[in-house]
């Protein structure tokens, strides 16, 4: 089936590397839309990181392109010469996949992260705005000196988990949330198919490499499991007990 993307042979080596990441995330997260996952954020987490190795194990067994290198889950953002003063080698990614470039003149640039951090996009509650937190816990962390995901790289991805809300009324409220933030808006990235939606837009950074392509991969879930009902106490008196015989 054409998809309308280069080939991963026309690709530079870096352009590969993100091309294939996406696809095998791709294909998790069909695994995990039809496995019905659903949990909290680091529950979801952890099932997308066996359909990862599903997927590309799969990928493998039918010919495709695989990944040779691990996927790295929830781990710190790794050393660099202009990071170890600040806060940004403490933060943790929630996914990334690396890569040695050989060709780069300078050996401790040579290490780099494809950085892919993941939220959850559900129905608001009193103590959480989920489209907000997705750009200020998850956008914002590509451009914020702070954090510095994906330094060094041009090209970062999102997964959100959406649970029951259209996807039209998310676009317009991350949007909504975003533009508060000075973050450029997202918009779909060609067609939209449930259960995977894919968005994309360009963000201007402070530190390398700008401008930065960030990628979004929505997935529809059931969401969280309901919380069980709480037991109401009875309102009938108890039984008298019964008088022993003498």
């Amino acid at each position: 089936m054409t998809t309308g993307r280069p080939r991963l042979s026309q690709l530079s080596l870096w352009d590969r590397h993100v091309a294939l990441i996406l696809d095998v995330f791709r294909d998790a997260l069909h695994l995990l839309a039809a496995q019905g996952a659903r949990g909290t954020e680091p529950d979801l987490n952890r099932l997308l990181y066996e359909c990862v190795l599903r997927a590309n194990r799969n990928r493998r067994i039918a010919g495709l392109a695989a990944l040779d290198t691990p996927v790295m889950w929830e781990s710190r953002n790794q050393p660099s010469p202009t990071t170890a003063s600040g806060t940004a080698e403490n933060k943790i990614p929630d996914f990334q996949c690396g890569l040695i470039d050989h060709e780069c003149p300078d050996p401790l640039l040579s290490a780099k992260a494809f950085v892919i951090e993941c939220k959850r996009l559900g129905q608001p509650t009193k103590s959480w705005n989920f489209t907000e937190r997705y750009v200020t816990d998850g956008m914002s962390r590509f451009i914020d000196v702070g954090w510095q995901y994906g330094k060094y790289v041009r090209a970062g991805a999102m997964v959100g988990y959406l649970e029951g809300i259209a996807l039209r009324s998310v676009i317009a409220d991350v949007n909504v949330a975003a533009n508060s933030n000075a973050v450029p808006p997202v918009s779909l990235n060609g067609t939209s198919t449930a259960p995977l939606h894919e968005l994309v837009h360009t963000l201007t950074r402070a530190f390398p490499e700008s401008p930065f392509q960030l990628t979004h991969l929505w997935v529809e879930t059931p969401g969280p499991p309901p919380a069980p009902a709480k037991k109401r106490p009875s309102k009938r008196n108890p039984k008298a007990p019964m008088a022993s015989t003498p």
